[in-house]
């Protein structure tokens, strides 16, 4: 009875886990986004705009004087706007503009459902309308930057949208059913697909689609011969550095890869941070500004 009570206990908390990860996930906490930014990144423009799906997004615009082109930063899961200006400010003395946005459910955006990726590509969508429909930013070129849930759907959005010019990701999955699974084992280590497992079926019920339908590897080929620059740190322990990996070989030319030794998810190192920041203006310059497209590079380091 002893044993049956134990195995009893630790299903019913598994269950419990579960439910909790598949809910989190898909109802998260909004945290809450300040009502001005910090002073060394400038005064933005505050912005709204409408997704397809009928949703009113929050975001600043950072104009710069004599831009020539302007870059979407796109946060990440659970978190909003802020989380890009450390981005924005390793590249705001380029000749980029800058639009940041909450996503739906999170900061000042409207939403009731985080869908960590599938629906969010509707936000993007939108973004780059707003921007096309703006008389100082519809002539300029569009590039998309994004962390880990952000990362995925710039891809997503780009694959079928040419407007979105080139894409650079950080910690991207490389499909969502993936990322559930990597977020099993980060909790319970090798025993993760008894948490992972329950927590797919109920997010595929929230989600209303199957997570593994939510593939940016399946749709990165479809940007070319646009550029994509892929990230990703050897020490995150959310998404695994082979989900870079895998993106960057379902790719095709032009694209690089770049495995960041020293950094984690979305954070990077701060040894690493100086070359991070300028290589990804590179990307850009070379990607929006540049005669002519990236060339492809012999391998991937």
């Amino acid at each position: 009875m002893y044993y049956i009570a134990s195995i009893a206990v630790v299903v019913g908390l598994l269950a419990i886990s579960a439910w909790g990860l598949a809910y989190w996930s898909t109802h998260p906490l909004r945290v809450p986004v300040p009502r001005h930014p910090p002073p060394d990144v400038g005064v933005p423009e505050d912005v709204s705009f409408r997704t397809s799906d009928g949703l009113t997004l929050s975001g600043w615009y950072f104009a710069t004087p004599n831009a020539r082109a302007v870059l979407v930063l796109c946060h990440g899961h659970q978190f909003h706007r802020c989380q890009m200006l450390d981005v924005m400010r390793g590249l705001k003395d380029g000749p980029f503009s800058f639009l940041l946005f909450d996503f739906r459910c999170a900061g000042r955006s409207e939403g009731k459902l985080s869908t960590i990726g599938a629906d969010e590509v509707r936000d993007l969508e939108a973004a780059v309308e707003w921007l096309k429909s703006r008389p100082d930013t519809h002539s300029l070129p569009i590039g998309v930057f994004g962390y880990s849930m952000g990362g995925a759907v710039a891809i997503m959005a780009a694959a079928h949208d040419d407007r979105i010019e080139a894409v650079a990701t950080q910690g991207a999955y490389a499909s969502l059913d993936r990322a559930i699974a990597d977020r099993g084992r980060f909790f319970i280590g090798r025993l993760g697909p008894l948490l992972a497992q329950p927590a797919l079926l109920l997010g595929k019920r929230w989600l209303g689609q199957d997570p593994a339908s939510v593939a940016p590897v399946g749709a990165v080929a479809d940007i070319a011969p646009r550029p994509v620059m892929i990230f990703h740190g050897e020490w995150d322990p959310f998404i695994s550095p082979d989900d870079g990996r895998l993106i960057y070989v379902a790719a095709r030319e032009p694209k690089r890869l770049r495995i960041l030794k020293r950094s984690w998810h979305i954070g990077v190192d701060a040894r690493e941070r100086p070359a991070y920041h300028a290589e990804l203006r590179r990307f850009f310059e070379g990607a929006l500004l540049g005669p002519g497209r990236l060339r492809p590079e012999p391998e991937a380091r």
